[in-house]
């Protein structure tokens, strides 16, 4: 797997929160933001969430492969 993020991700966390907030403030946003920020796939990405837990299997090698993609920009 790769960029599967089994524990989730910290930026879905902050876009759920940015959306709690949008919504307590002017609830009137929520058609809006449903359907720009896709409610289900949203929760299924926030860090806790069940839907994307993934177990530690002891007999597998885990590596972080990570590169600056910016960087990468200036052999184009």
């Amino acid at each position: 797997m790769i960029g599967t993020p089994n524990l989730g991700s910290p930026a879905a966390d902050a876009t759920k929160a940015f959306a709690t907030v949008a919504l307590i403030t002017n609830p009137m946003m929520y058609p809006y933001l449903e359907a720009f920020l896709c409610f289900p796939v949203l929760n299924d990405l926030v860090e806790g969430c069940q839907a994307t837990a993934a177990g530690i299997n002891e007999n597998t090698d885990y590596y972080t492969i990570a590169v600056n993609w910016i960087s990468l920009l200036h052999f184009l």
